[in-house]
């Protein structure tokens, strides 16, 4: 009777040191996305042990502010971050003796645009703001977690969010590649279904599965970027509808329209087709500003024809009448050209099968938000030999504009089917 009781408190004090050895441990980040439009906060809770990462939860709602980190000048840039972080409720649970908020502050498209003079100073001014906050609430900034990142790397972020599952932590068996529309660039990424060699299939591993993903991004093909470089033109806005330049819109034209965007998916940026590289059944989500587009046409799915059939509908609208019809919508005017540059960059520059499945959307299967912030922290916590760094050896940025060009040099050189960005060499990890 004895030796049993001695049994059985032995495997209590194993089973317990077992579990003390196991247990997970909870961590705090936020990670922020500073877009070309607005800067956006993200604070997530996790658990970290030394076998797998584990669940991600998003505190609540990012804080949001506008607008982008690229329009403010490096000597705004404290009053910027520290407004910003105002907005960010964190809780007492994610500070303790043995760990503080980790941290990172990532730059995306709109960064890109600016000089490397100039997002250098912002990032500087960020950097020396966090240092002076109270010991108590200091963050532990990830080494080189203040920075831009690539857009092919925004895609990748953006695509593991959206196919990870958080509760085997690991990826789904089957994935969905992503389109995503920024307000300055454009992504698209995917796990392709062909072996082949392209210049933008990078591999990864995450979760002990290494994978290839296939990921490209076209800085200055966002849908703002874009529509900046068609402000007057009278073919791709409503009939009605007040131009810059003073005038109203009198040859809204849908086709027209249509064809003056063409040189810029296939010349001046050169659009890489990808139906080669995936299976007809292959299944897409797009986000942002596809999803935006979809939702207000009433799309459950996404083709060049279906928006091309919407946006002839809706471009041939005077605008006095789209007003009534759809009062106090600031993005009224955008849905024409919108429409017109989607469904050519579907049809003509990504070359998609006329059956593909084109899913909008801004959620994830569990319900939460997608956001390439939740994608770089996995990436990160499964990656910890390259979690100094977003992507070794990789350059901050693959695009920037050239210095020293101005908005009439810029449409003069796309006139001339002359690409305004330059491109920088990209190592792969």
């Amino acid at each position: 009777m004895k030796n049993k009781k001695l049994y059985l408190i032995i495997t209590c004090i194993l089973s317990t040191s077992a579990l003390s050895t196991t247990q997970a441990s909870t961590q705090c980040a936020l990670i922020i996305d500073a877009g070309s439009s607005g800067s956006r906060a993200h604070l997530y809770q996790y658990d970290l042990n030394k076998s797998h990462f584990g669940k991600v939860a998003e505190f609540g709602k990012a804080a949001k502010l506008s607008p982008g980190l690229s329009i403010i000048s490096a000597d705004k840039a404290p009053d910027y971050i520290s407004e910003l972080l105002k907005k960010v409720n964190i809780p007492n649970s994610c500070y303790s003796d043995a760990s503080k908020v980790q941290f990172g502050l990532y730059g995306t498209a709109g960064m890109r645009l600016l000089s490397q003079d100039a997002q250098k100073a912002i990032y500087q001014a960020i950097r020396t703001t966090l240092q002076q906050q109270p010991n108590s609430k200091k963050f532990n900034i990830f080494p080189h977690g203040i920075r831009t990142i690539s857009g092919r790397w925004e895609g990748i972020f953006a695509w593991i969010d959206n196919n990870w599952d958080n509760a085997k932590f690991r990826l789904t068996a089957h994935t969905n590649g992503i389109l995503e529309m920024g307000g300055a660039s454009t992504q698209i990424t995917f796990h392709p279904t062909t072996n082949v060699h392209n210049n933008n299939i990078t591999r990864i591993n995450l979760g002990h599965r290494p994978i290839s993903i296939y990921s490209a991004s076209y800085l200055g093909l966002g849908q703002d970027q874009l529509r900046n470089q068609f402000l007057n033109h009278t073919t791709c806005f409503p009939n009605g509808y007040k131009l810059p330049n003073g005038k109203r819109s009198q040859l809204a034209d849908y086709a027209t329209c249509q064809r003056s965007i063409n040189p810029l998916i296939t010349k001046v940026h050169q659009v890489q087709p990808i139906n080669n590289l995936i299976d007809s059944n292959k299944t897409f989500n797009a986000l942002s500003g596809f999803s935006y587009t979809a939702q207000f046409f009433k799309l459950q799915s996404l083709s060049a024809d279906l928006l091309k059939q919407k946006g002839k509908q809706f471009c041939s609208t005077s605008w006095d009448q789209l007003q009534k019809t759809y009062p106090n919508n600031p993005f009224l005017y955008t849905y024409c050209i919108n429409s017109a540059y989607f469904s050519r960059l579907l049809s003509r520059g990504y070359q998609f099968p006329s059956n593909a499945t084109i899913i909008p959307t801004h959620t994830n299967r569990d319900g939460s938000n997608i956001s390439w912030t939740r994608g770089a922290l996995i990436y990160l916590e499964n990656n910890p030999s390259t979690k100094k760094h977003l992507c070794p050896h990789y350059p901050a940025q693959e695009t920037q504009l050239i210095k020293g060009q101005n908005d009439t040099h810029i449409k003069k050189q796309l006139s001339n089917n002359q690409n305004p960005y330059i491109n920088q060499a990209e190592h792969k990890c």
